[in-house]
């Protein structure tokens, strides 16, 4: 019996491990300070690590944050370049991002839009 239990324990990993989408650590260049190359300059996006791993964002002007949260990097058979999981803790929000890091910028594109943002890179974690 234990053996059975086992058993079917192990298929049952193996098979949800299978269905799971491939999640893989953040670019390291996203990390640092990012200013806004679009609309509103005064707008700052910082990507860091905490100490457990997890890399924060937080998107805010010099008077107010307008988004924070968690990012996780998402590789899957419909996307195999990749996506950005957005996890917010402002709000109950999590979306998948299409993005592309150059050498100083940082091209990500706004939730259920079909505009982006273009951001500069001012300081290098």
């Amino acid at each position: 019996m234990k053996n059975k239990l086992v058993l079917l324990f192990v298929l049952l990993s193996t098979l949800s491990y299978s269905q799971r989408t491939d999640v893989t650590s953040v670019p390291e260049e996203l990390f640092g300070i990012w200013q806004s190359n679009g609309e509103d300059v005064n707008e700052f996006l910082e990507i860091s690590s905490t100490l457990d791993g997890k890399a924060t964002f937080i998107r805010k002007t010099s008077t107010k944050i307008l988004a924070a949260g968690y990012i996780v990097s998402v590789i899957n058979n419909e996307n195999p370049k990749g996506q950005l999981r957005v996890q917010r803790v402002d709000t109950s929000l999590e979306y998948d991002l299409g993005y592309f890091i150059g050498n100083d910028t940082f091209v990500v594109t706004q939730p259920n839009s079909q505009q982006a943002w273009l951001w500069v890179k001012r300081i290098d974690y």
